[in-house]
């Protein structure tokens, strides 16, 4: 697999498990706010993460960008928003 096409799986889990949580929080009544962290390549690729700002950052990940999204951004522009920020992180591992 090419890195670009690693680089958009990756992409597209984070925005598919991000929209979710995002879905979860707005059916409870909290406007989400997310922020994106990530876990850098170790041989193997890193990963991606929208975390809710309640929420504890994961183990072993790192804030991306001190940027939120908000819940004003459509779920459809969340895998662009992902794409945007995550472009120059070190996420891609050796093939």
């Amino acid at each position: 697999m090419k890195p670009w096409e690693r680089f958009s799986d990756i992409v597209a889990s984070a925005a598919t498990a991000g929209e979710r949580r995002a879905q979860e929080l707005t059916a409870q009544g909290i406007m989400p706010c997310m922020y994106l962290y990530y876990t850098p390549a170790a041989g193997a690729d890193g990963g991606l993460v929208l975390v809710h700002d309640s929420d504890p950052a994961p183990e072993g990940h790192q804030l991306a960008t001190p940027e939120g999204l908000r819940c004003n951004v459509p779920y459809s522009n969340y895998p662009n928003w992902i794409r945007q920020r995550a472009m120059r992180l070190p996420i891609l591992g050796a093939e």
